[in-house]
């Protein structure tokens, strides 16, 4: 299976609190859309993928 040219975007917010030690949270929306080629042989539901949700990550940095 080959994966085309893509279309997405990604937007999101980024909160930082904390003075020495800081806490980071990032809440992201990730939408993207790949044309997909099947081989000979596998007939796929759709032409394209379509990838969409939400991504959360945490972090803790320190300032020395």
């Amino acid at each position: 299976m080959d994966f085309e040219d893509s279309t997405g975007m990604m937007f999101g917010l980024q909160v930082v609190m904390g003075d020495r030690v800081r806490y980071l949270v990032n809440i992201d929306y990730i939408t993207m859309d790949f044309d997909v080629n099947a081989p000979l042989g596998v007939t796929p539901d759709d032409d394209e993928f379509e990838l969409e949700g939400l991504a959360v990550q945490f972090g803790v940095r320190g300032e020395f």
